[in-house]
């Protein structure tokens, strides 16, 4: 099934083109507050480099969150627009799923190569973790965060929407630990957590690595592939937490 899969809910555009689980086609850019700008050309280009039109697409995916109140809603504007328009099943991917799939993801995977976050603690041929941490940047010192298993399949604690102290005191290890971390999400967020919990480990911890910043396209299109689309009303934002409106 040809499918178009996006994120727009952090600092990068991501998006996939694939068929079924295949990735025809990819990209990963820094966006920033560009979303809005790139989405359309980006999504155009990257068809076109699949091999064929936009009214073939069979399925569209996008990022619900959590992440960017801006961001999330240009992308699942996009989405529901082309859902609505060509009469096609959209699918929603949570930001904490897409990151853990892709931070499970060895670093020998060549398509996954323009992803990585250089790390002297990780060995270029892979790096497996025993647990991975998502973080997503809330209001300071909020946290989003959830943990899977190394997999970055198996969801083992969360989401939570938390004080960025409170979460690394209740994953830090009580005594000596062999454990190897790896982390993802929005980049404050990461550097944060990764800090902090660091520091409870006893010091500089090898096996805490910052791995990646935002999904990788390939698990966008393994998660598009496998998950059931619907009407394109079911594209609805993702968050942990009321809006709150400062005057």
């Amino acid at each position: 099934m040809k499918t178009l899969a996006l994120d727009t809910t952090g600092a990068y555009l991501v998006m996939a083109v694939s068929d079924g689980a295949r990735l025809l086609a990819g990209c990963r850019r820094l966006a920033e507050a560009a979303h809005s700008e790139l989405i359309v050309k980006t999504a155009s280009e990257l068809i076109s480099a699949a091999g064929f039109s936009p009214r073939e697409l069979q399925k569209v995916a996008a990022v619900a969150g959590p992440g960017s109140f801006t961001g999330i809603r240009i992308g699942l504007t996009f989405a529901r627009t082309i859902s609505q328009t060509l009469d096609i099943p959209a699918v929603s991917i949570s930001a904490f799923d897409a990151c853990a799939l892709s931070a499970a993801v060895p670093l020998k995977d060549k398509r996954n190569l323009d992803l990585s976050i250089s790390c002297p603690s990780v060995k270029k041929e892979g790096f497996v973790a025993d647990k991975i941490m998502v973080v997503i940047d809330a209001l300071f010192p909020l946290v989003h965060w959830a943990v899977y298993d190394s997999s970055g399949q198996k969801k083992i604690a969360g989401p939570g929407l938390d004080n960025v102290e409170t979460v690394s005191a209740r994953f830090a290890p009580s005594g000596k630990s062999s454990e190897r971390w790896t982390f993802a999400g929005s980049a404050m967020a990461v550097e944060k957590t990764r800090s902090i919990l660091s520091e409870r480990f006893g010091g500089p911890a090898p096996t805490l690595s910052s791995r990646y910043l935002a999904p990788a396209p390939s698990a966008l299109a393994a998660l598009a592939a496998t998950a059931r689309g619907g009407c394109y009303k079911i594209l609805k934002p993702l968050y942990l937490k009321e809006v709150y409106l400062r005057k």
